[in-house]
């Protein structure tokens, strides 16, 4: 899943898109990941897997485990949870320095 992002209360450039992940069987293990992120230093260059490790600190940003009920239960949980990734976003992920701690684990 992913959401157009809008956010305009910081200094971040504008995105055009910010994919979000969302599954009830994201775990917070390095070992144990539904999910296989891969990235590119460029444009145009090859993609490659990322580690376990660096998956695992993408959660709330772009990946979101969703209890199993709480949609169902709470009618703006995936808006909620849309509105946390974004600001997780713009304070972690903003920096190129921010970006290669996060995925060079």
């Amino acid at each position: 899943a992913s959401s157009a992002s809008s956010s305009s209360s910081s200094s971040a450039p504008p995105q055009l898109l910010h994919p979000i992940f969302f599954d009830d069987n994201i775990h917070n293990d390095a070992e144990d990941s539904i999910v296989s992120v891969r990235v590119s230093e460029r444009p145009g260059d090859a993609y490659r897997p990322i580690s376990g490790e660096a998956i695992r600190r993408l959660q709330g940003i772009a990946l979101v485990r969703v209890p199993t009920l709480e949609p169902v239960l709470h009618r703006g949980w995936f808006l909620g949870r849309i509105q946390d990734a974004e600001r997780r976003l713009d304070r972690d992920f903003y920096s190129p320095e921010q970006q290669a701690a996060i995925l060079s684990a």
